[in-house]
């Protein structure tokens, strides 16, 4: 899966704004990306994938 540079800067933004004004702890935030990169190892990133590939709107 290609990940375009444009979606990870807005994923960036998304979580600096997050961190500043809705209350987001940095340690809350390295959790889940913790969490995500644990879950990418598993047998089940294959049936994630599949499920967000067959998302309406993904192919766009």
């Amino acid at each position: 899966m290609q990940i375009s540079l444009s979606l990870v800067l807005a994923f960036g933004i998304m979580v600096v704004l997050l961190i500043r004004f809705g209350g987001l702890r940095v340690l809350h935030a390295i959790i889940c990306t913790l969490f995500g990169f644990l879950l990418a190892a598993t047998w089940l990133a294959p049936q994630i994938q599949q499920f967000l590939t067959n998302l309406p709107g993904a192919g766009k």
